[in-house]
């Protein structure tokens, strides 16, 4: 055999230390020095305070020409340690379980550092589908509930649409908005919808004239729950919205409105329901010919005399089924969840409110699934950075995207290591490092007591 035998390493370990009152370091115990990459016992000394790793297979050396040099406190021990403080660091962060400024001082980090993580995070999820799709897997459910929170950036209005499903309570979409019109509620639908995995059958909305706009314009059968945030606060209003087709062209549109108190599921009861059959013509009609009606010049010929009630904000007759509607009574079980219609009534509220109580057993009517989320919402996100309607829905799709998730908190990686003061600050101001004190601090006291003695 030609050459020096190849040097065994046994291992080494270093100290680790407190201070005590006086800043003298004391050793508490003696560590197993590891490489941060391989995490073996086959370290060697080079130069002054650094180690080598020497392991052969150490997957450092694909890329360099020898092995890893680290020091102790940057060992495997310290590296897991850091990072496992940086995992807490991020989930409180995501879930917004305390404010930036807080989390700084808790953690010991300037605020300027929690906020640089915040954004590093939010990064990577801009590059990543998962965060654009809230879910991991499709929740297939049949209703949503659709709604709205204001807020202020810059000191101008702005709106949080959010989209919320009925049985998994996940939040499906999410945007922020100048307005909450029609083209806007239809996208939020949209994005709910791919999320879902499937269209919805039963939407619950506000009596805002772009929600029902959106509803009526889909073009599809659906199943319609309004609850009114104004007066009539206890009063609510189903549409079932049906079409007619001239071969594959839609040529009529069928509204079946009913209006029920928003109590009409919680208990066993005989209730009273108004109801109301609407039909609205969707074929072209002719165009009129150019110019003014024969008989009328400057103003002059018959005028529609102008109606005398006030003008109301808000959409028109979402109420009026009350007014107009036929009254019938329904038995309701909602243990059961079965709804039987008296004698005479028609059978569509049957079928309708036999679909609604599926959502609403032992509930009130009302549109207050996404209001839940929207709370959370206000209370746990903090809009620190840029003020701007992008930065906020980043914020918000992030934020979403593990109150839906949770279990994917602890995949959370990001390229960052904190400083291993960390640790000298844990043994000062920890629970672990005021015992080891108050340990020496009995020490040095029978030490003195023996000398007196």
């Amino acid at each position: 055999m030609i050459g020096r035998p190849r040097t065994k390493y046994l291992g080494m370990k270093g100290n680790l230390t407190v201070t005590d009152d006086n800043d003298s370091p004391i050793s508490v115990s003696e560590i197993q020095i590891l490489c941060p990459i391989c995490e073996s016992d086959q370290i060697g000394p080079i130069g002054i305070g650094k180690v080598q790793c020497k392991n052969p297979d150490c997957p450092f050396l694909k890329t360099h020409t020898k092995g890893k040099q680290f020091r102790f406190q940057t060992s495997a021990f310290f590296k897991n340690a850091l990072e496992d403080q940086l995992q807490r660091i991020l989930k409180t962060l995501v879930m917004g379980e305390t404010t930036q400024s807080h989390l700084g001082k808790q953690f010991d980090r300037s605020p300027a550092l929690i906020t640089y993580l915040h954004q590093k995070m939010e990064a990577i999820f801009e590059r990543n589908d998962q965060r654009m799709k809230l879910v991991i897997k499709p929740t297939l459910e049949n209703a949503v509930s659709l709604d709205e929170m204001f807020i202020k950036i810059n000191g101008k209005q702005a709106f949080i649409l959010m989209a919320t499903c009925y049985k998994k309570k996940k939040v499906l979409a999410v945007k922020v908005t100048t307005s909450r019109d029609e083209l806007h509620m239809r996208d939020l639908l949209i994005d709910a919808e791919a999320n879902n995995g499937k269209p919805f059958e039963m939407l619950t909305i506000d009596a805002w004239g772009g929600s029902l706009k959106m509803a009526k314009n889909l073009l599809r059968p659906l199943l319609l729950v309004i609850h009114k945030h104004k007066r009539p606060y206890k009063k609510a209003v189903i549409w079932s919205i049906e079409y007619e087709y001239i071969e594959t062209t839609v040529s009529k549109r069928i509204i079946h409105k009913i209006g029920v108190n928003t109590n009409f599921f919680t208990t066993r009861h005989k209730r009273e329901y108004y109801y109301l059959r609407e039909e609205e013509d969707l074929t072209s009609k002719a165009q009129k010919s150019r110019g003014r009606p024969k008989g009328v010049k400057n103003g002059q010929g018959k005028k529609t005399p102008k109606s005398s009630s006030k003008n109301k904000r808000g959409p028109k007759g979402v109420f009026s089924v009350f007014e107009k509607g036929r009254r019938g009574y329904a038995q309701v079980n909602p243990s059961q969840k079965t709804v039987k219609i008296a004698k005479g009534g028609p059978d569509t509220v049957g079928v309708v409110l036999e679909q609604i109580i599926q959502i609403f057993a032992r509930m009130t009517i009302q549109n207050n699934l996404a209001e839940n989320r929207n709370s959370v919402v206000e209370d746990h996100v903090c809009f620190s950075g840029p003020k701007d309607h992008k930065h906020f829905e980043i914020r918000l799709r992030t934020y979403v995207f593990y109150l839906n998730n949770p279990d994917q908190i602890s995949k959370i990686k990001i390229s960052h290591r904190l400083r291993s003061d960390l640790l000298d600050k844990e043994l000062k101001k920890g629970i672990y490092g005021n015992i080891i004190r108050q340990q020496i601090r009995y020490l040095q006291k029978s030490q003195k007591m023996e000398v007196l003695n």
